[in-house]
């Protein structure tokens, strides 16, 4: 059986096209490459292990302006997967934040009850500081400043040493807190 020029030319162009999307990326080839688009940042896609030859892409670009070759399309389908994965990682980090920060607000409301239990306490043995200081009892009022002091000093360890991590180091945070 005779093949006709036509059906020659397909088989050609199945066994070509099966070779470059095994070797090379489509997508390089159009000039659209996510890889190069995504590269430093949070969606980097890390190196590609298809081939990308400038070459070929030249050869591609001018072989595509007398006979189209519809690579187009499968182009589309391998940036359209891309776009599926990088939503799917971008869901999965918005759960993932989500989740730290209900964490991270149950962690600093508590450590805001027990900064606001120790300013109570604060509150009352200055209130008794006076009391004594009215009352002439000049050493028993200096011992309650000092347990008052130890108070402050708790309330400054609650805070900043005990802070979440994402925000025991800001200064702003803790500023805050303590209303300086």
């Amino acid at each position: 059986m005779l093949l006709t020029k036509a059906a020659v030319a397909i088989i050609i162009y199945i066994r070509i096209f099966s070779l470059l999307v095994k070797l090379y990326l489509l997508s390089h080839l159009l000039n659209c490459f996510p890889h190069d688009v995504l590269s430093g940042t949070r969606m980097d896609l890390g190196e590609c292990l298809k081939v990308h030859d400038l070459a070929i892409r030249t050869d591609y670009e001018i072989a595509s302006k007398e006979q189209d070759f519809f690579f187009e399309l499968d182009a589309m389908d391998h940036l359209q997967s891309f776009i599926v994965d990088c939503d799917r990682r971008t869901e999965v980090s918005k759960k993932r934040l989500a989740e730290t920060q209900e964490e991270i607000s149950a962690e600093v409301a508590a450590k805001a009850e027990c900064v606001h239990e120790l300013n109570e306490e604060i509150g009352k043995l200055l209130a008794k500081v006076e009391q004594l200081g009215a009352e002439g009892n000049v050493e028993e009022s200096q011992k309650v400043m000092d347990e008052v002091e130890k108070r402050e000093a708790e309330k400054f360890i609650e805070i900043l040493c005990k802070l979440p991590v994402s925000s025991s180091r800001n200064f702003e945070s803790v500023k805050s807190v303590l209303h300086i």
